[in-house]
């Protein structure tokens, strides 16, 4: 496997994608591999990357390492500063976490994250990317159920981003399908209070609400 990946990464080949499903893997035998794939093929980091415009396989390959080795513990340094601030290496973590759909990961993520998921109007980037995961992690087959409590807690993150940045298109379209997943029979409410979504969003909110209510309807 090391020797595929070694040859893609010669050839230039080897993308964020073949680096994040060793996270999904929980392929701890590729830490060694990771680590000196990064010297050896002089990798940028997310500094580097902004002048150098290439992917910043460095960054990606810390935080799947960081993950590998430590687990949700071990993201906590790419997460927030000591003051906590949260770093631009937070948006990697969240990529790689939309990746693994477990009930671990939920609430990991909702650990790392608390104070954003509080206040939202921290970030807007930031909030707007772990509105995304939770998308991915929670509205798609195979459906996942998570405790009552996260769901409670994620579905509130999503209500109060959509109050800040719900106005805005995509921003509410995201918070919307992200619904699919955390939302209850109020969110309905919520999602038919706003103007309906036009162009390539157009319909969305008829899907939403299905999905809302197959999840929160017993038969």
């Amino acid at each position: 496997m090391f020797n595929e990946l070694k040859k893609k990464a010669e050839n230039h080949l080897l993308e964020v994608e073949d680096l994040i499903e060793l996270a999904v893997a929980k392929n701890t035998d590729a830490i060694p591999f990771l680590r000196a794939a990064v010297e050896e093929y002089q990798w940028d980091d997310v500094v580097a990357a902004k002048t150098s415009n290439k992917v910043p396989l460095a960054t990606w390959a810390t935080v799947v390492v960081a993950y590998l080795e430590g687990g949700f513990d071990g993201l906590k340094q790419y997460v927030s500063s000591d003051s906590g601030e949260y770093l631009e290496t937070s948006e990697f973590v969240l990529a790689v976490l939309s990746d693994i759909k477990s009930k671990e990961t939920i609430k990991g993520m909702i650990t790392l994250f608390d104070e954003l998921i509080e206040n939202p109007e921290i970030n807007y980037s930031l909030s707007l990317r772990l509105v995304d995961a939770i998308n991915l992690l929670l509205s798609f087959p195979p459906l996942m159920e998570i405790d009552s409590k996260d769901k409670n807690a994620l579905g509130a993150f999503v209500h109060k981003f959509l109050s800040l940045y719900g106005e805005e298109g995509s921003s509410r379209c995201a918070a919307f399908c992200a619904l699919r997943g955390v939302g209850d029979l109020a969110s309905i409410e919520v999602v038919k209070s706003y103007p309906k979504l036009t162009g390539s969003y157009e319909g969305v909110e008829g899907i939403v609400i299905k999905a809302i209510k197959a999840r929160n309807t017993k038969d």
